[in-house]
């Protein structure tokens, strides 16, 4: 598509005169497909925002009311590729040359012959002017072009990119996926014990990345169902998933290149399928607690056992809605510091399970907690629980975002969005809450927040579905509808001593780029004083400074000033008292 006679504002009176879905130069003349029609006007016409310089062709001028997918030019003719077929323009008129009721999506020239791609094969026409088959094998392709080597390239939905070279007879074929997930729409998302990420789809299945390649499984590689909305570790490091349909798949890693899985659906009978279909499991999401207990929410259950839990030895549990829950529509879990289960629905709020003393005895559990509209939530539609590290649940919904605490439930409206669908308790006790419109975080302080969207920040979408925090590096993934963001943040996970504290890089050298010296693995609530070697004090870094488990120092001092080359002394002190020292070079060049 050559824009290079149309400029900025040009375009802008013609996207608002309706919907432009391709513009193209020729040359001599500036074409547009627009609401079933082609327009057309010259390159040196004085002024393109006068409508009657535009000349129409539709189904009156032969053109058929289609919707124009493409054009291309070749050898000063111009082509359009419609829904109904391949078109020329030849003296003042359009003509359908073929493909009739077919949609020819791109067309490009190959071997010096013209070729496109429809919805049922790609195509080569040869020198008589007929047309060759090249492969009637892909289906659904929306592109085609050719490159400097002659090779002919189609993109198609779902098995990435396809390349032909060679000749029309003895063509060479190759798959081609480009190293990125499988999908750009996330559902859910968790970080292993080793660091990588697992992302699950709603539509294209489970995606791994081990810090370098992705890795894809769907259906066609043996899974029961494309359609996966939960996904979580246990202490083995073990993923268990959980899909619409297809019940529960357990992922085994055998090392960071290579996974293996199993097709476990009902969980030995523990999970059941819905009332039409006893083969159809949902499972919503998936929980491992801190004493690695496995939570499953089985959605719609034809038994009603919708809360389903498995402890480290194999046995099992079940609460259903007789028990208490209030809705079969059984959607997210979370676990508060008292171990009580709150279970969030899609219709009826929030119920929350006490199961006292024993995870195997309901003699004594308790289901009488609950939340809902009445209670002050903002819909009883819940689309995300999270519990922060001062007590607080934290409760997105449908409406709006709302906080329990001591007993009551409050809400908060600084969000971007009152569409909530994730949040994140980080390492710092940052909340960060992904919704409709965008992303917004709550700093630990409970005071200020910070909002990001994609009008001011490289985020892929504003509609925000997951979250996943590697708290060893600090980077937090974000899933969206539209592709994966990734930044990076110093709120990584404090270690429980100071024992294996790393400074780094060392010797530091000051350089006009921001050189910084960090200090990593440190404990929760750490301090930090920078002295010269002999002993005189430069920098102090407070605990509030200091996010999580990294600090850095930028080598300045504390009135702001560059330090000189030489060798200083940093020394950690724990919110118990713990103490470790380091040393570190400095060249200031």
């Amino acid at each position: 598509m050559r824009l290079d006679a149309i400029n900025r504002w040009e375009l802008y009176w013609i996207a608002e005169i309706g919907k432009v879905d391709h513009v193209f130069n020729d040359g001599e003349h500036i074409w547009l497909a627009q609401d079933g029609k082609v327009l057309q006007n010259e390159t040196n016409y004085p002024n393109l925002q006068i409508p009657a310089s535009w000349k129409s062709y539709s189904s009156d001028d032969h053109f058929n009311s289609a919707s124009v997918l493409t054009f291309f030019e070749l050898n000063s003719n111009i082509y359009a590729g419609a829904t109904n077929g391949l078109y020329q323009f030849q003296t003042d008129q359009w003509v359908r040359l073929g493909f009739n009721d077919e949609s020819v999506n791109s067309i490009t020239m190959w071997n010096d012959r013209l070729s496109l791609i429809t919805r049922n094969g790609i195509y080569a026409q040869n020198k008589a002017g007929e047309w060759q088959t090249i492969s009637n094998e892909i289906h659904n392709a929306n592109d085609l072009i050719s490159d400097a080597q002659n090779e002919l390239w189609a993109s198609q939905p779902g098995y990435g990119l396809i390349n032909f070279s060679g000749s029309i007879g003895s063509l060479s074929v190759e798959n081609c996926f480009p190293n990125g997930p499988g999908t750009n729409s996330f559902s859910d998302m968790v970080i292993d014990q080793d660091g990588h990420l697992w992302t699950t789809s709603a539509g294209n299945g489970i995606n791994f990345y081990n810090g370098s390649t992705w890795k894809s499984f769907k259906r066609k590689n043996g899974l029961p169902s494309d359609d996966f909305r939960a996904i979580e570790v246990d202490e083995n490091n073990r993923i268990w998933a959980g899909s619409w349909g297809g019940g529960v798949v357990r992922f085994i890693k055998v090392n960071d290149d290579s996974v293996t899985f199993d097709v476990m659906r009902s969980m030995d009978g523990n999970l059941a399928g819905i009332s039409s279909d006893p083969n159809y499991i949902v499972v919503r999401d998936i929980l491992c607690d801190p004493d690695n207990n496995l939570w499953f929410s089985n959605y719609l259950a034809a038994d009603r056992k919708v809360l389903a839990v498995r402890d480290p030895e194999g046995n099992w549990q079940h609460w259903s809605t007789a028990d208490g829950i209030r809705s079969s529509e059984v959607s997210r879990l979370t676990v508060d510091n008292s171990d009580r289960i709150w279970i969030a629905t899609d219709v009826s709020g929030l119920s929350v399970l006490d199961y006292g003393e024993s995870l195997l005895d309901k003699s004594d559990d308790d289901l009488s907690g609950y939340l809902n509209t009445a209670e002050g939530l903002e819909s009883d539609r819940v689309n995300a629980v999270a519990y922060d590290l001062d007590g607080t649940m934290w409760i997105g919904t449908l409406e709006g975002l709302n906080y329990w605490f001591a007993g009551s439930v409050s809400t908060n409206y600084n969000v971007i969005n009152d569409v909530i669908n994730a949040i994140l308790i980080d390492p710092r006790n940052n909340k960060w809450f992904g919704t409709q419109g965008g992303l917004s975080v709550m700093q630990f302080d409970g005071v200020s927040w910070d909002h990001y969207s994609t009008n001011d920040s490289p985020l892929v979408s504003n509609n925000i579905t997951c979250f996943a925090l590697d708290k060893s590096s600090g980077d937090l993934y974000i899933g969206t509808t539209n592709g994966l963001s990734v930044l990076r943040t110093p709120f990584t996970q404090p270690e429980e001593t100071l024992d294996k504290v790393m400074g780094y890089p060392n010797p530091f050298v000051l350089d006009q780029n921001g050189a910084l010296f960090y200090m990593n693995k440190l404990a929760i609530n750490s301090a930090i004083k920078i002295f010269t070697s002999e002993g005189r004090l430069v920098r102090t870094i407070p605990e509030d400074q200091v996010p999580g488990a990294q600090a850095v120092w930028d080598g300045k001092n504390n009135n702001g000033e560059t330090v000189q080359s030489g060798v200083y002394v940093y020394l950690i002190t724990a919110e118990d008292g713990e103490r470790t020292v380091g040393k570190v070079a400095v060249i200031n060049p």
